[in-house]
């Protein structure tokens, strides 16, 4: 048999326990949407390096020693401007000329991956690390470029909302579990006083005093009503047994009284018939007679009763 526990502890456990569901459920969807404006940030500041490389080539005719335009020595891609144009650590840049990558600039993995051949949005994984990816290609010349930003700045991110939605749910949980354990004290109060009233009834002299059915929650007044419907319904069964038993008392006096006098007329004339054994026929005879009459009044006397 399970070891019951008190109505306070479980409306606590009760209100922790949804709190916490509560807690967890929107923990999950912050971190999720943080999670994706991270990773959304990330794009578009890829897409926006992107921009400026390609916005950066120098036209065909601009070349002035037929170096392919725009990604020679002097090209947007080269030491000082790469590095500018990176604008900071967690990322690195590939160029790909003509199907051959010719320069990396930026935080460069021991284990680069090659330039993909599709355009577009990709998540890598490099060294064990998550980086996301962006390929273009130049619209006027065989140049492919990928840009590459590591995802761990997003993961740092997310793990640190993560952290503070723990300790504001750990501190949520603390004040809920006060505050129940608070207000439960109010709720139960009532009962508290309606377990004072029954404890009073001991007896059928007891059953005329009401329990308090004005304070409290609708719950528990209606509960102290039912209670006192059925402690009036006991007295009045009880009154009732009270009375039934009064009569039989009556009854069994009246009996007795009425079954006294021909038990004693039976008696006397039983002992006469004993100390006089020489009695005449003829009193003898009465006497006998006496005892059949008084023997027939005791039987109708009880079928009367």
């Amino acid at each position: 048999m399970s070891r019951p526990i008190s109505l306070r502890v479980a409306v606590v456990a009760g209100s922790v326990a949804a709190v916490a569901l509560g807690v967890l459920l929107a923990g999950l969807v912050l971190s999720a949407a943080i999670g994706r404006d991270a990773r959304a940030d990330v794009d578009a500041d890829l897409r926006q390096r992107a921009s400026q490389v390609l916005q950066a080539q120098r036209p065909p005719w601009a070349g002035g020693r037929g170096d392919r335009p725009g990604f020679g020595q002097g090209g947007p891609l080269a030491a000082d401007a790469g590095d500018a144009l990176l604008g900071g650590s967690g990322s690195f840049v590939q160029l790909e000329v003509g199907g051959r990558l010719v320069m990396r600039r930026g935080d460069v993995p021991d284990d680069p991956p090659d330039v993909p051949g599709d355009d577009g949005f990709a998540t890598l994984e490099i060294d064990g690390d998550p980086w996301r990816s962006l390929t273009v290609s130049s619209p006027i010349a065989p140049v492919r470029l990928q840009l590459l930003a590591s995802l761990a700045r997003v993961d740092e991110r997310v793990a640190g909302a993560r952290r503070l939605l723990l300790l504001v749910g750990l501190g949520a949980l603390a004040v809920t579990a006060l505050a129940a354990w608070g207000f439960t004290a109010l709720a139960v109060r009532p009962l508290r006083r309606l377990q004072a009233g029954a404890e009073r009834v001991r007896g059928a002299t007891d059953l005329g005093a009401a329990l308090p059915a004005d304070e409290g929650p609708v719950e528990v007044r209606a509960l102290a009503g039912t209670l006192n419907e059925m402690l009036a319904r006991l007295g009045a069964s009880t009154a009732a047994m009270e009375r039934a038993l009064e009569a039989t008392r009556r009854f069994a006096a009246d009996a007795g009284h009425e079954l006294r006098t021909p038990l004693t007329g039976l008696r006397a004339n039983l002992d006469a018939l004993v100390r006089n054994p020489d009695l005449p026929v003829e009193q003898r005879l009465a006497l006998v007679r006496d005892l059949t009459a008084e023997q027939d009044r005791i039987v109708h006397l009880l079928e009367g009763l």
